[in-house]
């Protein structure tokens, strides 16, 4: 996959962006609790996201340089989860929102299904980008998510992608 918006450029990873990747999950408040030192959940992570398929590069083009990373989730025949994760210096500057955006576009010419998508209670620029984007909440998981040995609130999101008036057919 390989999509561009003025800003940004989504793409396939591969090995030789791995620490790149390290110092962005690094970076993370939200990295959950794991049986291994940092390093090795680190390295794990990184491991996973360049050999899965569907975790994606997020480049500004200006720089060339890797901010951050988008996943996609297959959680049914019909359903995708999206997740997304910035650099610290790369937060703030609505590039969540544009590549959620950018991926929307994708998704909806080639899946024709809703989009979900998960973000921690109290991370309100995450929640602020997903209502942004279109994002309703429609549940909060209690205790959904791990941290440091304290669970914390998960609220999750949908985009849909048509009403239920748009689903009348014409026989």
């Amino acid at each position: 996959m390989r999509l561009e918006s003025e800003r940004l450029l989504i793409k396939d990873l591969d090995l030789t962006y791995k620490n790149e990747l390290m110092e962005i999950i690094g970076n993370s408040s939200t990295l959950p609790d794991e049986l291994f030192s940092q390093g090795e959940c680190l390295e794990r992570i990184a491991n996973r996201l360049v050999t899965d398929g569907s975790y994606y590069g997020i480049w500004e083009k200006s720089s060339c340089r890797l901010v951050g990373f988008l996943c996609i989730h297959y959680i049914a025949l019909r359903e995708q989860e999206i997740g997304i994760m910035l650099g610290k210096d790369s937060r703030g500057r609505g590039y969540a929102y544009e590549a959620v955006n950018t991926y929307w576009e994708y998704h909806i010419q080639n899946f024709k299904c809703s989009l979900y998508a998960l973000c921690l209670e109290g991370n309100m620029r995450g929640i602020e980008s997903l209502l942004r984007n279109g994002f309703t909440p429609v549940r909060t998981i209690r205790a959904g998510f791990r941290k440091d040995g304290q669970f914390y609130n998960v609220v999750r999101f949908e985009k849909k992608y048509r009403t239920n008036c748009e689903y009348n057919y014409r026989w």
